[in-house]
């Protein structure tokens, strides 16, 4: 699961749960159009140039 479920804590073990697989999901949901929210991931990109 990518995006900003991974803030709440680890979500692997809750999405098990109805419940908290519900409140994960909710929260994604809600998040996913907020603009200043598209880029958030546990992941780091970077990139270099030859200069």
């Amino acid at each position: 699961m990518e995006g900003a479920a991974w803030l709440m804590g680890g979500v692997s073990g809750r999405l098990d749960d109805p419940g908290d697989r519900e409140l994960v999901l909710r929260a994604l949901r809600r998040t996913e159009s907020v603009p200043s929210l598209l880029g958030v991931s546990g992941h780091l990109l970077t990139a270099g140039g030859k200069g």
